[in-house]
């Protein structure tokens, strides 16, 4: 049962607040965390980094060290170089490019630089490595017809 975990008496005895499920009433003995917290290596709930909602502590082999890495933000927040980033809108795209954070031009759903657009948000159309937007009164479009 979540939030329990056996007593050893035949009984079941409630988890600290911080964990998930445990196996005792110590914040050190956390089995599972609830969103928002991640498993330390000390067996303790911690809190993700802000604006994170799923994230995991990553031991390096190389570096004999341990890290938080972010996998999944709350809304309105994109991932970006382990960060939530607040989301520039659905009209204009955040891109990493050998980690450089950039900005698309509007209508672009991903670009190579700050004037290079890969793909384009709905209700855009490719032209010349931008996005046009089509006209309210059309159904669909490209760059050469609407319709």
């Amino acid at each position: 049962m979540t939030g329990f975990f056996y007593d050893g008496n035949m009984a079941c005895a409630a988890c600290s607040s911080t964990c998930l499920t445990c196996s005792g009433a110590a914040t050190s003995q956390c089995t599972s965390c609830p969103v928002g917290y991640y498993l330390s290596t000390t067996s303790m709930c911690v809190n993700c980094m802000l604006n994170c909602v799923d994230c995991a502590s990553v031991f390096n082999n190389v570096t004999n060290t341990s890290s938080v890495q972010c996998s999944r933000c709350s809304t309105g927040y994109s991932l970006i170089n382990n960060t939530c980033r607040a989301s520039p809108g659905d009209r204009i795209a955040v891109s990493e490019v050998q980690g450089v954070i950039i900005i698309c031009p509007a209508g672009c759903k991903s670009c190579t630089n700050a004037s290079v657009c890969t793909s384009c948000h709905t209700g855009f159309v490719p032209f010349n490595n931008t996005c046009r937007m089509c006209h309210e009164s059309c159904a669909t479009c490209n760059w050469n017809n609407t319709s």
